[in-house]
């Protein structure tokens, strides 16, 4: 008897993988709810924690994250010209 071609067992081959990938999908969407639906229940449904005093910030800190949000807003609100100066860069 001679052992099947390479042919012949394509199809189970590919089966297995494709078996696999559903397996390996179902399981990372499981692990992907769990982290997701526990912060929700984390956020919604435990009780708070004990009142903290409020963290103080660098002023190096403040001033890096009111350069970041100022430059979030600006270019939110006016993309155009760095959206003409990528154009102008690409061409």
């Amino acid at each position: 008897m001679t052992p099947p071609s390479t042919s012949q067992t394509a199809p189970v081959t590919q089966l297995a993988r494709s078996e696999s990938r559903k397996v390996m999908t179902a399981a990372t969407s499981v692990v992907g709810a769990y982290y997701y639906l526990r912060v929700i229940k984390l956020m919604y449904f435990d009780e708070p924690a004990p009142h903290l005093p409020p963290a103080q910030a660098a002023a190096g800190v403040r001033l890096a994250l009111g350069l970041n949000a100022a430059a979030v807003l600006l270019l939110g609100l006016l993309p155009g010209p760095l959206l003409d100066l990528c154009a102008r860069l690409i061409h």
